[in-house]
């Protein structure tokens, strides 16, 4: 996402002109060389929204040796930079209902439940997705990327009148795509019910 550094390494065959630096390129945007050590040469670029969003492919120009041999331009489609500056976006949210038991209640768990879905694939075990009804964590199980989330919260059976989570309480999502890019959400809300 914008304002993140991204950085090319070059490892060359052989020790190159120190009087002459290579240029790298991304999808065609100009990297800043960042130093030398040894055959490394380092490259970077501070991504802006400006540079556009979509895969960056590298490109190797202007390789000069101590002999005064040239080489390149040399392109590398399978070595690309993902540019991502949007965030997700959550769709179809539904909201259960919020559960309701008299005080005291040894019934069977009460859980609560909110579904949505993602524009783009997110990963739970990543910490891409939290979502939280008030101050509690809802689980939302997922085996590695989704889009879809079934998130529960199963109330405790001795949770009784008095208890903080007791009342309306908000619910939110804060999701973030593996570039970054992240937004908090409200959901709705949900009632909590425990007194007679």
């Amino acid at each position: 996402n914008a304002g993140k550094l991204v950085r090319v390494e070059l490892d060359a065959s052989e020790d190159l002109d120190p009087a002459v630096s290579p240029t790298v390129t991304l999808g065609g945007i100009a990297m800043d060389a960042a130093g030398v050590s040894g055959r490394k040469h380092t490259f970077t670029h501070l991504a802006k929204e400006a540079d556009g969003a979509g895969d960056k492919a590298v490109r190797v120009d202007g390789l000069k040796d101590l002999a005064g041999n040239t080489g390149g331009p040399f392109d590398f489609p399978a070595k690309v930079v993902r540019f991502d500056f949007t965030s997700p976006v959550l769709s179809s949210v539904v909201v259960g209902a919020g559960p309701h038991r008299s005080p005291g209640a040894q019934e069977a768990e009460i859980v609560a439940h909110v579904t949505f879905t993602t524009s783009e694939p997110l990963e739970v075990a990543l910490g891409e997705v939290e979502v939280k009804v008030g101050d509690r964590s809802m689980d939302c199980p997922a085996s590695g990327a989704a889009t879809a989330f079934d998130c529960t919260y199963t109330v405790p059976r001795d949770l009784a009148s008095g208890d903080a989570l007791e009342g309306l309480k908000v619910v939110t999502a804060t999701v973030a795509d593996g570039a970054g890019n992240g937004v908090t959400r409200t959901l709705g809300m949900m009632t909590f019910d425990f007194t007679a």
